[in-house]
């Protein structure tokens, strides 16, 4: 390259440097002059400074005054609700009065009082009064078990039912059932049997129990069987028509797996193949069975 040559382009990258400082500071001061920009999503750049506004709106809102806040233009029309105003519409159903709903609370309140008050009344016992009160028919005490007492109209202690347990045992239903042949209606009947509610332990979705007085049920059960040996023979026709009725029911069963084994492809088929029976010839090292004449040879040793 000549010298000319050189010393032009010298001359040209010095203009090109001088017009892109030119543009750098036009820019900057158009940019100093006009608000910050704003990018895609709305915000402004992170190099932009604060401008005279926005230190007059932080004085005002250090002097107490609360700019209101601009909707944002990305979530398009909205409506701005009050929610101190607003009222609960129970999911769309009908809103009811609130000074119904206070009434009801009340009455509410009130049973519930009343139940709690009925329950502490039943967890004490009535104080014991020793000239009217009831006393033990075994040692004639006073202090008598109450539950007894208002359930089957019994006074007993508590240390003569423990040691009187073939008078004053509970007994359940099934017991009752089984061991004195009374029927439901009569063990659901009230006035012929008292009965003491309780849970049932095996599980809190079974019914529950219903516990009776061994004295009374066995007063009731021999006097509709007569006496303690009907009721005894009458047991015992029952466990023996039981035991043939199971009987029975087996021997059917017996006859039926029978038929249905004899009328059985595969067991007639069975029946009518031969079995061999073989006798045992040394001279000749065979065995034969004498029927079909199958013959077989063995090795002696």
């Amino acid at each position: 390259m000549s010298s000319e040559a050189s010393r032009l382009a010298q001359l040209n990258r010095l203009k090109a440097k001088t017009a892109i400082r030119a543009t750098a500071q036009a820019q900057e001061r158009g940019r100093s002059a006009s608000p910050p920009s704003r990018n895609g999503g709305g915000k402004a750049p992170l190099n932009a400074q604060p401008g005279k506004e926005s230190r007059n709106a932080a004085g005002k809102q250090k002097e107490g005054d609360l700019l209101p806040l601009e909707p944002d233009k990305r979530l398009g029309k909205y409506f701005d609700y009050d929610l101190s105003k607003m009222v609960n519409s129970r999911g769309g159903f009908l809103v009811e009065d609130p000074d119904d709903i206070g009434e009801k609370a009340a009455i509410e309140k009130k049973r519930k009082e009343e139940r709690e008050q009925a329950r502490g009344a039943g967890a004490f016992e009535p104080g014991i009064d020793l000239e009217r009160g009831p006393r033990c028919a075994e040692c004639n005490t006073v202090e008598i078990e109450h539950k007894f007492h208002d359930v089957f109209g019994v006074s007993v202690c508590t240390s003569c039912k423990r040691s009187n347990e073939d008078k004053y045992s509970l007994l359940t239903k099934g017991e009752c059932k089984d061991d004195y042949l009374l029927t439901d209606d009569e063990l659901k009947d009230p006035d012929l049997l008292p009965h003491l509610l309780k849970r049932n332990p095996h599980g809190g979705t079974f019914s529950n129990m219903m516990l009776f007085l061994r004295m009374q049920v066995e007063a009731y059960a021999f006097e509709k069987w007569g006496s303690p040996e009907a009721l005894d023979e009458e047991f015992e026709n029952r466990e023996r028509e039981k035991r043939e009725r199971k009987e029975r029911k087996f021997q059917k069963g017996l006859r039926l797996l029978r038929s249905r084994t004899k009328n059985n492809p595969y067991q007639t088929r069975m029946d009518a193949e031969h079995v061999h029976e073989f006798t045992m010839h040394r001279e000749e090292g065979l065995k034969r069975c004498e029927e079909c004449g199958f013959e077989v040879e063995v090795e002696l040793l």
